[in-house]
């Protein structure tokens, strides 16, 4: 019977029994949520890095390691797999020709495998495969080109100049979105990217992963004290292969330094024998030479001798050529003389021979003539008279010319004796020519003799000559070669000298054991799923809290409606048990189904979308979802305890009255007058229906405080859901408008150092947009303090007086701050107050090569996103060392086209990377856009919440005023009036609970956004304005939604029925 009599109740009632459900379930969904949400991340973390096999250390040394370091160490007790690899940083050109800087790692196939994203893995030593993070599926397929920039040992670690990026992958090393910083380029690693080991040009690994053969869920105390336990034995495991390695490398180079040294001896040997030969030429070659000129020295006297006596007899043969040309002249007198008598002889010859000729002829004639005379010729005697005549004639002619033939004769006679010994003289002077012809063509040979000897003499001195200059530039070239060789010997011997001192100098390896706590991803992720189970501590709270009075609430109104029921129950013999039993079934039930309904509900939909809002900030696999037994019977017995425990409250009372007095009416309770009736200045303006409103609010105290409390939850979680998403949403906005004022930053290769010129191609384009510049100095610096040791970004400007234009430096109240002189700094909020940094406190921060500057903090400026220092440029250079001008930070005009003055500012020389902060604001503001998530889910709950709350009260506010409804409807009320008259009072007790929710709101923001810690950002706590008007307007929305679905049961009420007396 009383069990058929509780299910009629429930189902007479169902409205009161969804009512507890519904908040149950709301109260046991939030709670068993959030509190598991974060065993369902670090489940879905566990099952991707075990899937991924992620390492459990990262063991390094300063020497490196060799293949035999890691198959020692893969021997060692427990070790699933050990396994090297090679890591280097690196600036690279993404496809805006901005230089970045990637780090660039081994692929390991046992330890911290890939998982592929996109494309495929590499299968050359020039292919890679990169961060999808960092890259798109675009990518696949270009180059990833390294940088000219690079150092040369940069460079040098790696095969290749560019890589063909063959795919996308996540990394199990890398699960958050930040990758690090490192002491090149900007000082920020912007992504990840594998390689083959046969893609790196080095010889040795950088460091060991190992990964030991369990499996501990990670983060348990299981695995922490696993990993305890063998701590001491790795650090000496690592230790031992460190030495090992610095013996070898002591050996090796001890041995290639002794190898040298003999080979340097036996070319020292050679050199040195070389040299002495050289010595030796040259003493033989100086020699030659002295014996030379010895013998162009006698060759000389002995040619000045015979050139003295060749001109001696070049002299006499001239004046025995004068005399034989003397004796030539005479000779020549002579044979003109002889000539001219031998002309005369010749005319005398041939006038005697013509005269000969005429006499013999007329001899002849008269001969002739006498002959032919006869005595018979007439005139005989004369003819011969006359003939004998003529011959006596002819003879005396005869007779003259005989003489004067003798004559003829002696003159030839004369002539042949004077033509004898002038051809005597002529031959005499000829031979005498001849003679001198002789002589002189001996004196010819002679002087063609001296002057081949002369020739050879100026040829030997040439030669001689030569064989000096050679001989002196063979001394200067083995003065030289000496001073080379002893040069070169001393740098050798030096060069062995530095080389053993640095093999002498090279100290035992540091080394390394470093386990997953110092993975970056690993560690935020415990502490950021860590901050949800914070927050699942409180949330839950309020509805629980409002669970428990809508349950009090419920069960109280549902007791005191069946007094009589049980008052009759209790004269029939029921015991108080059993008729307990029935209310506690019926709100135990209730919490039992919602809290299995809620936990359901709770452990999936919570996960999902804080997961999913985690997205932003991690990339893992998958959600795997867990159930937690202990956490499922927690939420059961809160449950109950808040339901069974109210309703047990609200039975006992009355079950310790008798049957008669609980089948008796309950006294109505004494009227009492409110606090406004005695204000009568307020009191007396009311009009009747509001007094009575007043009346009924303050009459019901239970609906009252029942009512703000949960109205006021629900205002407060609208408030802090939209105050969450102000504070992260409006963070990049703050940074790049409010705080940042440039529009470009510019990373230069070379920089300038303070006072000189600016860069004329960058100032051409800055000219030519109108474009205001200031050249900066960004690095990435340690912060050691007591509390521990942060790397920041130190910022250094040129002109500090004009950064306002550029950096705008103040306080979160929007004060404003100095720039800071020498030895001051700025340091931004958060690290500040992370590291307890007040204004006033003297700072020390070091660079990567130890090198320490100590600062005061002047200020602690408002900054959003990553952790800054400002210091001044002399600060610096005092302190530390050289100030290189390597940004610059641009501001442009409002009309410009920021994009094509980007494009321009990256074609100008020197630089190397152009940032535009708008791309940047607007890649953080769609990351924080996955807040709104959160905000939906909590609008969702808060919506929930009031719902249940206002039907709830609704409800038992119109079930206990039936009479009073019916008696207002019968008065005459329209329905509008009726439903005014109702619910003019739950809205405002909802207005009430929603100022105290403004309140508790912004409380509980506080709380909430003080749990929720991302190391590079830097929330500005805030809730605008409109954030609490919409909070007001949803939360009172949600109430006249309810008010309108309550109107109908308003109408339903039967004016007849309900003033029937219970009497």
């Amino acid at each position: 019977m009383m069990k058929r009599n509780t299910f009629r109740e429930i189902k007479k009632s169902f409205g009161r029994y969804f009512a507890i459900l519904a908040i149950i379930a709301l109260g046991v969904a939030f709670f068993s949520g959030l509190k598991i949400t974060q065993s369902v991340m670090v489940h879905s973390a566990d099952v991707y890095l075990k899937d991924l096999q992620f390492y459990d250390y990262r063991l390094v040394s300063t020497l490196g390691f060799t293949e035999e370091n890691v198959e020692a160490l893969a021997e060692k007790e427990d070790v699933r797999a050990a396994e090297g690899a090679i890591s280097a940083e690196v600036l690279y050109k993404d496809a805006g020709e901005n230089e970045r800087v990637i780090k660039m790692h081994s692929i390991t196939e046992k330890v911290n495998k890939l998982k592929l994203i996109a494309g495929e893995m590499p299968q050359s030593a020039d292919e890679c495969v990169v961060d999808s993070a960092l890259f798109s599926e675009d990518a696949i397929g270009s180059k990833l080109v390294l940088s000219e920039n690079n150092t040369t040992d940069d460079l040098d670690k790696f095969a290749y100049k560019e890589y063909t990026i063959t795919g996308l992958v996540q990394s199990p090393c890398y699960i958050q979105f930040e990758r690090g910083n490192t002491s090149i380029g900007n000082g920020r690693i912007s992504g990840f990217a594998y390689i083959l080991k046969d893609g790196f040009a080095v010889d040795y690994d950088t460091e060991i992963y190992i990964k030991f053969d369990e499996d501990y869920d990670i983060y348990s105390d299981e695995y922490d004290s696993y990993m305890d336990a063998k701590e001491a034995d790795w650090e000496a495991y690592t230790k031992e292969q460190a030495d090992i390695r610095y013996e070898k490398i002591v050996k090796d180079a001890q041995d290639e330094l002794d190898e040298k040294k003999e080979e340097l001896e036996e070319k020292r040997a050679e050199a040195e024998a070389e040299l002495e030969s050289a010595k030796q030429q040259l003493t033989d070659g100086e020699t030659e030479i002295s014996d030379g000129k010895n013998q162009i020295a006698s060759a000389k006297t002995e040619l000045s001798a015979k050139a003295s006596e060749l001109q001696s007899g070049k002299d006499a043969l001239s004046s025995k050529a004068a005399e034989l040309e003397s004796a030539s002249q005479q000779i020549s007198g002579q044979e003109s003389a002889l000539a001219a008598k031998k002309a005369e002889y010749e005319q005398g010859l041939n006038a005697y021979l013509a005269a000969k000729q005429q006499v013999t002829d007329q001899r002849n004639s008269l001969e002739a003539a006498k002959a032919q005379l006869t005595e018979n010729t007439p005139g005989y005697e004369e003819m011969l008279a006359q003939i004998e005549a003529g011959l006596t004639e002819v003879a005396g002619a005869e007779a003259e010319l005989n003489a004067k033939n003798a004559e003829l004769e002696a003159a030839a006679g004369q002539l042949s004796s004077a033509e004898s010994q002038l051809a005597a003289a002529k031959q005499q002077i000829e031979d005498g020519k001849n003679a001198l012809a002789a002589a002189e063509a001996e004196l010819t040979d002679g002087e063609k003799q001296l002057a081949a000897a002369k020739e050879q003499i100026e040829e030997k001195e040439d030669q001689l000559e030569a064989a000096e200059t050679e001989l002196a530039d063979g001394l200067l070239q083995y003065q030289e070669n000496q001073s080379e060789f002893d040069e070169q010997m001393q740098d050798a011997d030096d060069q062995i000298a530095d080389a053993q001192s640095k093999i002498d100098e090279i100290e035992k390896p540091e080394t390394y054991v470093l386990d997953r706590n110092t993975n970056v991803g690993y560690v935020c992720l415990k502490n950021d799923s860590g901050v949800v189970k914070g927050i699942a501590n409180v949330f839950p709270v309020f509805f629980f809290l409002v669970a428990a009075l809508i349950c009090m609430t419920t069960m109280n109104r549902m007791v005191e409606e069946q007094r009589t029921q049980i008052g009759v129950l209790k004269a029939l013999g029921f015991s108080e048990g059993k008729i307990m039993g029935k209310y506690l079934f019926y709100s135990g039930s209730a919490a039992i189904s919602g809290t299995l309904i809620g936990y359901v509900l709770g452990i999936h939909f919570f996960p999902l979308v804080i997961i999913t809002a985690y997205g932003i900030v991690y990339k893992m696999g998958g959600i795997y979802y867990v159930s937690d037994l202990p956490l499922a019977l927690v939420s059961l017995t809160v449950a109950v305890l808040c339901s069974a425990g109210t309703t047990w409250l609200s039975c006992h009372k009355e079950l310790k009255e008798v049957a008669a007095d609980l089948m008796r009416p309950k006294a109505p309770k004494a009227g009492k007058r409110v606090f406004l009736e005695h204000v009568p200045f307020i009191w007396k303006r009311l009009k009747f229906l509001q007094k009575v409103s007043v009346r009924n609010i303050v009459r019901y105290k239970k609906r009252f405080f029942m009512m703000v409390i949960g109205i006021s939850g629900c205002t407060a979680l609208l408030v802090m859901g939209f105050g969450v998403r102000d504070s992260v949403v409006a963070v990049a906005d703050q940074q790049y408008e409010e705080i940042q004022l440039y529009d470009i930053g510019v990373t230069l290769k070379a920089g300038k150092m303070p006072g000189e010129a600016d860069l004329k191609s960058l100032d051409s384009v800055l000219e030519k947009e109108n474009a205001a510049g200031m050249y900066a100095m960004e690095k990435t610096i340690d912060l050691v303090t007591d509390k521990g040791t942060k790397s920041i970004h130190m910022v250094a400007v040129e002109n500090p007086d004009e950064v306002g234009d550029f950096i705008s430096l103040h306080t979160k109240k929007q004060e404003p701050i100095a720039y800071p002189k020498e030895g001051e700094a700025v340091l931004s909020k958060k690290v500040a107050e992370t590291y307890a940094v007040k204004k006033g406190d003297t700072i020390l921060l070091r660079d990567s090569d130890n090198n320490e500057m100590h600062l005061k903090v002047t200020g602690i400026c408002e900054n959003h996103i990553y952790n800054y220092v400002y210091i001044a440029p002399e600060s610096y250079e005092k302190q530390i060392g050289d100030v290189v001008f390597k940004n610059v930070y641009v501001r442009l005009p409002d009309a410009s086209d920021i994009h094509e003055v980007s494009a321009a500012l990256m074609k100008a020389d020197g630089v190397t990377a152009v940032t535009v902060n708008s791309d940047m604001l607007s890649r953080i503001s769609q990351m924080m856009s996955c807040m709104n998530y959160i905000v939906i889910i909590i609008i969702i709950c808060a919506g929930a919440l009031a719902f249940i709350v206002l039907y709830n009260l609704n409800n038992i506010n119109i079930t206990e005023r039936v009479r009073e409804i019916a008696t207002i409807k019968v008065l005459g009320f329209y329905p509008k009036e009726t439903a005014s008259y109702v619910f003019r009072e739950n809205m405002v007790l909802t207005a009430i609970g929603c100022g105290l929710g403004l309140i508790l709101g912004k409380w509980f923001h506080r709380f909430v956004m003080g749990e929720i810690q991302i190391d590079m950002v830097s929330f500005n706590v805030q809730i605008n304005a409109v954030s609490y008007l919409f909070s007001v307007l949803l939360t009172m929305g949600f109430a006249w939604i309810v008010n309108c679905m309550m109107t109908g049961k308003l109408e339903r009420i039967n004016m007849a029925e309900s003033l029937k007396s219970i009497d």
